[in-house]
């Protein structure tokens, strides 16, 4: 847990409008509560930074595929070392194409469409926010 930057998970907290994070592993377990100011109701804004609903973006005939929550970005399965998807191969809608690791979970990240993988954009093992691009899709 000492590579978990505080600061930036407690403005995760306010931003997505959650009240308590909870994140436990063999090292430790860290809980981070809003306090009791924060139960006051407060606007909603129109817009929140992050993904369009479908956890993709498109330009030109690529898809940008972000994450739908906050934790580690895996391209591979920890037990296995192998990434889910190598570069050039077809994926279908619904395949696993990286998983989002919150403490002991471990949560899929599925191919929005059919098409080719193109890249990670960004290493095994990063910490990701609501919204980070992790990977790209050429769609067919």
């Amino acid at each position: 847990m000492d590579h978990l930057n505080l600061k930036e998970l407690a403005s995760w907290l306010t931003t997505c409008n959650i009240d308590e994070l909870a994140l436990t592993s063999p090292q430790g377990q860290v809980r981070l509560r809003r306090g009791e100011a924060a139960a006051t109701p407060s606007p909603v804004p129109t817009h929140l930074p992050g993904p369009a609903p479908s956890g993709v973006s498109e330009s030109s005939g690529s898809r940008v595929v972000k994450t739908p929550g906050l934790g580690i970005f895996l391209q591979a399965h920890p037990l296995r070392g192998s990434p889910f998807a190598q570069v050039g191969e077809l994926v279908r809608q619904g395949q696993c194409l990286g998983l989002l690791q919150v403490g002991s979970l471990l949560m899929p990240v599925p191919a929005p469409c059919d098409g080719v993988m193109e890249t990670y954009t960004l290493a095994s093992g990063s910490t990701v926010g609501y919204g980070t691009p992790v990977l790209t899709l050429q769609t067919i």
